[in-house]
């Protein structure tokens, strides 16, 4: 297995885009015994709404469990649990949220917006569990809300680290078996790639 500093010899680069994070994840995975889906395919098409994800990389634990990585849309994921990387207001006009809201119904926004009038607005590293998922095929959303990135100065990695523990924590939680987990924080918040990948 690769260490943090070989990982960072080999792959490192600035990553600004998810292709080259994307290759980066797959080879790290290689490297590690994982098998890497079609040998490293070219880029997959934008597979717009409705459209099946494609498996780029997968990889099996000593425990069984089995971590992939997929392009395409995530409202179309066949898991249980689809995280939304969400904002503090939940407030879902647009990105995931909004394909979420457009797939699933009027009733993803309805039940955010009650949440937050009743609970008022989320801090950073906060989940919430939606109690279903609308129309959409999974059983649940989870909305995540990751850190907004200052330059690692103010505990950023060890908040998105507690959020993605917390989903996989109610994940467990509610004996659901499968989640799809989308890059929190690193569009809009700036959260950079390969450290969000760790």
């Amino acid at each position: 297995s690769r260490n943090n500093n070989q990982w960072n010899q080999q792959y490192q680069g600035d990553f600004t885009d998810d292709d080259a994070l994307a290759m980066a994840i797959a080879m790290s995975l290689q490297d590690s015994g994982g098998v890497v889906a079609d040998d490293l395919p070219e880029r997959p098409k934008p597979t717009g709404y409705g459209v099946e994800s494609k498996l780029i990389s997968q990889t099996t634990l000593p425990s069984g469990l089995v971590i992939q990585i997929r392009h395409g849309d995530m409202t179309q994921e066949k898991v249980d649990v689809i995280v939304n990387a969400a904002n503090k207001h939940l407030d879902h006009s647009a990105g995931l949220a909004g394909a979420m809201v457009r797939e699933g119904g009027k009733s993803v926004q309805d039940w955010s917006d009650i949440y937050i009038n009743t609970y008022g607005k989320l801090q950073e590293g906060d989940v919430v569990v939606a109690p279903d998922a609308g129309k959409m095929k999974c059983k649940r959303i989870f909305h995540a809300v990751g850190p907004i990135y200052r330059k690692g100065h103010t505990g950023e990695a060890d908040t998105l680290r507690k959020c993605i523990h917390t989903c996989l924590t109610n994940l467990h939680n509610l004996k659901l078996a499968s989640i799809s987990i989308p890059a929190i924080s690193s569009g809009i918040f700036n959260f950079p790639k390969p450290l969000c990948y760790r």
